[in-house]
């Protein structure tokens, strides 16, 4: 039996997901708001969810580490389900590809004790 969401049997960033792999594979805020919007017959998406969701699976996004998925240590290459997105560029003009390894490298998170929070987003390899 499939798990029941707010959203179906979507959880809010796999709809993420699921419209930047409609829009092509990359897109921008504005366009995978409006094709989750356009796409999804739940009308109770909220929208001000997005931009955390884009964060939280983004393996280049230092913020992500404040996301409870994100609070352990692992590099990109080991098959997490939150290890999906590469941002390319800021503010509501960056661009969110879904992350190729051998494009974009391989990034972990891995523990900083110069940080408040004990970790930090790197890169590590090709």
């Amino acid at each position: 039996m499939a798990r029941e969401f707010k959203h179906g049997d979507m959880r809010t960033w796999e709809l993420a997901i699921k419209a930047i792999r409609q829009l092509g594979g990359n897109a921008i805020v504005s366009e995978i708001r409006r094709q989750i919007v356009n796409t999804e017959t739940e009308t109770q998406y909220v929208q001000s969810n997005l931009i955390a969701d884009l964060t939280m699976l983004s393996v280049n996004n230092p913020k992500r580490i404040h996301f409870s998925q994100n609070k352990k240590h692992r590099k990109t290459d080991s098959g997490n389900e939150n290890d999906v997105l590469f941002k390319e560029g800021k503010g509501q003009h960056a661009i969110y590809e879904i992350y190729d390894p051998c494009k974009h490298g391989i990034w972990e998170i891995y523990t900083d004790s110069s940080t408040k929070t004990g970790l930090s987003v790197r890169r590590v390899g090709i």
